[in-house]
């Protein structure tokens, strides 16, 4: 799923629960639920960007490890 899916995944579900409070217990299972679905989904795009993005630095001693291992 992509990360915008995801967050308009996540606002349908938060909207979804402030419509239907109807009792307590029920509300709270509710809210249970549906925190534990925003983390999940939250957890999903924080390990997609921390994957992609890599400063300079860690790009350079890439390739720098690449060129020892062609010379080797």
């Amino acid at each position: 799923m992509r990360a915008i899916a995801k967050k308009v995944q996540m606002i349908r579900l938060q909207e979804e629960h402030c419509e239907r409070q109807l009792e307590a217990e029920q509300h709270c299972v509710e809210r249970c639920k549906i925190e534990r679905e925003c983390i999940k989904l939250e957890k999903n795009i924080a390990k997609k960007r921390t994957k992609k993005v890599q400063t300079p630095e860690e790009k350079w001693d890439e390739k720098c490890q690449q060129a020892v291992q062609l010379f080797n």
